[in-house]
């Protein structure tokens, strides 16, 4: 006998199945990823400026309190139009050469209104109050102290 002969005969009705056909790649698999990124991206740049709007928009609130309270407890602006009753933006912003803005805000006084110009800077996402000017009825600007 030869070696052939002898080894063990393979069991009958055993199959091995032929491997499944190749599933062909469709173009709309990429496509919805990429939509899918396109949409992500964009939400994530909206996210951004909402959120950079935000503390913009929260700084300059922080600024309008502080230059009522500023006015308030001014010696220079009582003697010049009385207790304090209002302090309101006026809408106006001019913008200075050295990246810096002033905005304007009325005062309105028990014998009187003027105005304050409240010099403010861009610090990051939140504006910066550097110096309040009060301009009197008469014309005249006084520094006032910021407390700074």
């Amino acid at each position: 006998m030869t070696p052939i002969d002898n080894a063990a005969p393979e069991p009958q009705g055993r199959f091995v199945p032929p491997p499944p056909p190749r599933k062909s790649s469709t173009p709309w698999k990429w496509i919805f990823i990429g939509c899918g990124a396109l949409a992500f991206i964009g939400m994530l740049l909206c996210g951004g400026c909402g959120y950079l709007a935000y503390r913009v928009t929260q700084s300059t609130l922080a600024i309008q309190q502080e230059a009522e309270r500023i006015a308030m407890a001014s010696p220079e602006v009582a003697a010049d139009i009385g207790t304090v009753r209002s302090v309101t933006f006026t809408g106006r912003t001019v913008q200075n050469p050295d990246q810096s803005a002033a905005q304007f805000y009325n005062v309105r006084g028990a014998e009187g209104s003027g105005e304050l110009e409240v010099s403010i800077k861009l610090a990051g996402f939140e504006m910066k109050m550097t110096r309040v000017v009060y301009i009197r009825k008469d014309g005249g600007r006084v520094e006032l102290k910021t407390g700074r």
